[in-house]
C-alpha cells in the first residue's frame, strides 16, 4: 500500500509539471507575451522589494 501512495504522489507531481511545461511552452512561443513580461520585469523596482 506504501507503494501505491508513493506512486500516485510521484504520478502526480509528474502531471503538474506536464502542465506547467505545457503553460510555459505556451507563453514563450509567443513574442507579444514575451515583450510584455519582458516591459513589465523592467518596470520591477528591485531595489525597493529587496527592502521589504
Amino acid at each position: 500500500m506504501k507503494a501505491a501512495g508513493a506512486f500516485s504522489q510521484t504520478l502526480r507531481r509528474y502531471t503538474s509539471l506536464n502542465h506547467l511545461a505545457q503553460a510555459a511552452r505556451a507563453v514563450l512561443q509567443n513574442s507579444s507575451q514575451i515583450n510584455q513580461m519582458l516591459a513589465d520585469l523592467n518596470r520591477v523596482d528591485f531595489h525597493n522589494v529587496q527592502e521589504q
